[in-house]
């Protein structure tokens, strides 16, 4: 019984971690969002109780914005090349991390042919 209570546990936590730090990162980028567009919102809406709002819901889409620029960004060649001198000097160190992305890379492969024999098929 204390072997499940541990290994449930163990779990929620592994699960939790990144849930986590995806949040706090959201949350951070949110704040530097608000911000840049904070100004904005209170000249556009000044003296209105939607600024709050608007200032929040600029902030979301200044965010999302840079994330599809981001994305955009690290499918270019340059961005390539610097992953992969960044793997090659830095992450090849840290142990574990060749596994972890032959690993990933096989299951974003067998996803991929998945989808693609699926989209075949009459």
């Amino acid at each position: 019984m204390y072997n499940s209570i541990k290994t449930t546990l163990l779990g929620g936590v592994i699960f939790l971690v990144p849930v986590v730090v995806l949040l706090a990162i959201i949350e951070k980028g949110l704040g530097y969002a608000q911000k840049a567009v904070v100004p904005v919102a209170n000249a556009l809406f000044k003296g209105d109780f939607t600024h709050a709002f608007v200032g929040d819901l600029l902030a979301f889409v200044l965010l999302v914005v840079l994330c599809f620029l981001a994305g955009l960004a690290a499918k270019t060649a340059f961005a390539r090349k610097y992953v992969d001198t960044v793997e090659k000097s830095v992450l090849v160190k840290v142990p574990g991390y060749d596994a972890a992305k032959s690993q990933f890379l096989g299951k974003l492969q067998s996803k991929e042919g998945d989808s693609a024999s699926a989209s075949h098929e009459p």
